[in-house]
């Protein structure tokens, strides 16, 4: 052994601890709680509250206040404990390395703590141990180490000690390197470690991790818009019935009690309460179609999301190696992932069979329990040999049967430089070889094809046609093994001494066999839907861009021209600008590592996309904290999880198109509540300034708006929580960044709500007034009238975008028993007596009422008239 082979002396391995640190990945020291807590407030929703909450503090109005200040607690403990959660994302990160390690110091092997492995260590590691560090190889027996986690390829890679033969490779060529966090598949090796903790590539994906700025949520940026804009308004409108009553003549203080009365209706407490039901119901239903929902405001963006930067494996691809393909000399044939297209009368020498057979026997695959059916079969060994025993097993064939008729002799396993397997077997007085591997080196040493049991002599043109197939088939995207086998009696193989390998000549060609990732059941018609709502899709993966060009074609993503897909190499070429004015073009990128995924997501977000990003492994981590919406995978690291917004519990694509339609839905359900709400708001303004202006006396009292806006509104606003999806939810194209929730849509809808009510209100008080009623009754008709018009034009807010005739109005039971208690507590507050002196209301009469019913329902029709002529605008 060379004596830097030895490795490192205690006293130095002691001093490159003090000098390169320990071997751990750095976390971030945590915010203390209640500063945590404390910025839950910073919200201009939160600042107009807290206002208007002092306000009714020192009015001594214990109700409203109670409201306002239980509305702020509730949405900041929601807040702080969504907040807490996201502390766990880098520790996450440290979950996946290895506590301990195997090193050689001073010529002793000896296991020592993964942290207290320096630069110069000498690693080794066998079958199933965790790579404790980056190191560079020099010793390895067919090593190959799963590196999915760091570059998202499932199969493992097969590592050599030879120099590369370039520099700047991608981290899945880099064979002669194996990296901290991965794991051995198979074989085992030793390695000069030559990094550490955050000098590693997991470590600068944590540095990553910890520069990358999880920026507010579509919700929240639009809130804060809308916040900014009711805040001004309210504020001026208030202080404008205040400064314009004491004008016309009114007392100061009922007109203050006024104004404020105003400011604390007009402002939609209910709507954070109301927002926080919507996102927790959707969070649920979400959770039904397998997604868990870890940051609830982020639910909304799903609905605003305008691309899917979805990865390969484990999301479009099952994540597991099947055989989908055999080809024989007679035929070919297909495999859907559950069964074989094999013909009805089968020959029992047919070529496909005798395949079948060998690639059976020829693997070490072991299955654990063999007498259950098929579908619950616990199969272990490589992908390869898994794939291989099973599809023999879907074809009926079952191992210990053939392994009783074929006695195996001698066998050289699969080998790297050699390529291929080779067993020697005994069956019927006579041997056979059979061998698996590359097929060009097996089609080089056949001379003969077996045509279902005749064997022929392989000419030049049948040679050219398998070497064709071979080619197709791995422009498709396989991985392509051949068989071929030879007969010999008893004697011949006397006669030949040494390795099987001197056997290996004049071989039979049996067939070609196509292994693939296969696609998910369904996907396609996941994409399909995915299109048809508007969103576009982009394959992002560390694979190879040939088996990204080809899962593309099988999902008809293929690109047009070749400046619709790119490689890491070249996205490492393009500075900002370029890349953001880039990647508008760009369909598939792939051979990515986890700083090119960060930079295409920053990318499409400064082209004003709103960026779904699927991931599952730890190089996923940076640019799924960086997205919109992280969409982490169930199976994936613990590190993927902890940082996305949405794990998809069983990695279905399928998940996404549901969260994706929930998230519309939810996004739909917060704009009907805002506009029921507003609407009643701006009716109030309107009446109470209209009043003022005409130099009448207020039709309203103050009491008697917060009864109507806190008690009788306060259960049909949240009904609307409990909306169902409308017909053309995922036919509609996607919200995207820049749309504001108080869109067109809402301003007509409360602008209509509003000077309608207020006309016909104004009208009808204008008209009691004016025949000398009692003003306390009059304005309990009003109260009343303002009160009912609430509670029916809720219905026309289950539809923003359909006209009521078009819609099922009694499908929300909730909506039918909140309207029944707004009812029952509005004929409450007027025939109460109790209540009658609290409100200053009077009984009403069956004329009165009469009244009031027939301005409401005149109200509903004049809003859907509106509704339906912005409708017919729209479209026009």
């Amino acid at each position: 052994m060379p004596s830097w082979q030895r490795g490192l002396d205690e006293a130095e391995s002691r001093r490159r601890l003090e000098k390169y640190g320990p071997n751990r990945l750095e976390t971030t020291s945590q915010d203390f709680w209640l500063k945590i807590f404390l910025r839950q407030f910073k919200n201009p929703l939160v600042y107009i509250l807290l206002v208007a909450g002092l306000v009714t503090l020192f009015l001594a109005d214990w109700t409203d206040t109670v409201i306002i200040f239980f509305t702020l607690l509730l949405n900041a403990l929601i807040g702080f404990y969504q907040e807490r959660k996201m502390a766990a994302d880098l520790q996450a990160l440290n979950r996946a390395l290895p506590q301990k390690a195997t090193v050689w110091r001073g010529g002793i092997e000896k296991e020592i703590e993964a942290s207290k492995i320096v630069p110069g260590d000498i690693i080794s590691f066998k079958l199933g141990d965790r790579v404790p560090a980056d190191a560079r190889l020099f010793d390895a027996h067919y090593l190959k180490t799963n590196e999915a986690a760091l570059t998202g390829e499932w199969l493992g890679q097969l590592k050599q000690t030879a120099p590369l033969a370039s520099f700047g490779l991608a981290l899945g060529d880099q064979k002669n390197m194996v990296f901290m966090g991965t794991f051995v598949e198979e074989g085992k090796g030793r390695a000069l470690v030559v990094g550490t903790g955050g000098t590693t590539q997991i470590g600068q994906i944590v540095g990553y991790v910890r520069g990358v700025k999880k920026e507010k949520t579509m919700l929240e940026k639009r809130l804060a818009r809308l916040s900014r804009f009711l805040g001004l308004f309210i504020g001026l409108v208030s202080l404008a019935i205040i400064f314009f009553g004491v004008l016309a003549g009114k007392n100061f203080f009922e007109m203050f009690l006024t104004g404020v009365a105003v400011a604390v209706s007009a402002i939609p407490e209910g709507l954070p309460v109301a927002i926080t039901v919507i996102l927790v119901v959707g969070a649920k239903k979400i959770l039904k179609k397998h997604g868990l929902v870890r940051r609830l405001r982020s639910v909304e963006t799903l609905g605003s999301t305008t691309i899917i930067c979805t990865d390969k494996t484990g999301t479009l691809t099952e994540g597991k190696m099947n055989v989908v393909r055999l080809l024989t000399g007679a035929r070919e044939i297909l495999h859907d992932g559950y069964k074989f297209s094999l013909p009805e009368n089968q020959n029992s020498n047919a070529a496909h069979l005798t395949l079948l057979k060998i690639i059976t026997l020829a693997n070490e695959a072991a299955v654990e329990n063999p007498q259950d059916e098929l579908a619950k079969l616990k199969i272990h060994g490589r992908a390869t040999d898994k794939a291989l025993l099973l599809a023999g097993l879907q074809a009926g064939l079952r191992k210990e049967e053939l392994v009783a008729q074929y006695v195996k002799i001698d066998e050289l396993p699969f080998d790297a430089a050699r390529k291929y397997y080779l067993g020697l077997y005994h069956t019927d007085h006579h041997n056979v070889l059979f061998s698996v591997g590359a097929p060009e080196i097996l089609l080089e040493k056949c001379v003969e094809i077996d045509l279902d049991g005749k064997i022929k002599k392989l000419d030049e043109q049948k040679r050219a046609e398998i070497q064709t197939a071979i080619a197709r088939l791995g422009r498709q995207g396989l991985h392509v093994l051949g068989v071929a086998k030879k007969d010999f009696l008893q004697r011949e193989v006397k006669k030949i001494t040494g390795t099987l390998d001197k056997l290996q000549f004049r071989l039979v060609f049996v067939g070609l066999v196509g292994l693939k990732d296969p696609l998910r059941p369904g996907v396609k018609e996941n994409i399909r839907q995915a299109q048809q709502a508007g969103l576009k899709l982009t394959l992002v993966t560390g694979d190879h861009l040939d088996t990204a060009l080809a899962i593309a074609r099988e999902l008809d993503l293929t690109p047009d021209g070749a400046k619709e897909f790119l490689t890491g190499k070249q996205i490492s070429l393009l500075d900002a600008e370029k890349l953001k004015a880039t990647v508008r073009q760009v369909k598939i990128f792939a051979r990515v590592d986890p700083k090119d995924k960060l930079r295409i997501v920053q990318a499409l977000q400064e082209n004003g996309e709103v960026v779904a990003m699927t991931g599952d492994g730890i190089n996923d981590t940076p640019a799924l904290k960086r997205a919109d919406i992280g969409l982490a995978l169930g199976s994936g690291t613990d590190a993927a999880r902890e940082v996305a917004d949405l794990v998809m519990l069983d990695d279905s694509f399928a998940v996404i198109i549901s969260a994706i339609k929930q998230g519309r839905v939810i996004l739909d359900n917060i704009k009907k509540t805002l506009a029921y709400l507003l609407a009643d708001s701006f009716s109030e303004i309107i009446l109470i300034v209209g009043s003022i202006v005409a130099g009448l006396p207020l039709p309203i009292l103050p009491a008697q708006i917060l009864w109507v806006n806190l008690i009788d509104d306060a259960l049909p606003s949240m009904s609307l929580v409990f909306e169902k999806a409308e017909g053309d939810v995922m036919r509609r194209r996607p919200q995207g960044r820049k749309t504001r929730i108080f869109d067109a849509e809402i301003k007509f809808f409360v602008f209509v709500i509003g000077v309608v009510t207020n006309l016909l209100l104004f009208a009808l008080f204008w008209w009691y007034f004016r025949q000398n009623y009692d003003l306390e009754h009059i304005r309990t008709i009003i109260f009343a009238a303002l009160g009912l018009d609430s509670l029916i034009y809720v219905f026309a807010c289950k539809s923003l975008r359909q006209n009521i005739w078009h819609i099922r109005l009694f499908n929300n039971k909730h909506l039918l028993v909140a309207v029944g208690f707004g009812l029952l507590m509005l004929l409450a507050a007027i025939y109460l007596p109790f209540l009658q002196t609290l409100l200053k209301t009077q009984p009403l009469y069956g004329f009165d009422w009469g009244v009031v019913a027939i301005l409401s329902l005149l109200d509903l029709l004049f809003i859907e008239l509106g509704k339906w002529l912005f409708i017919w605008l729209k479209k026009a």
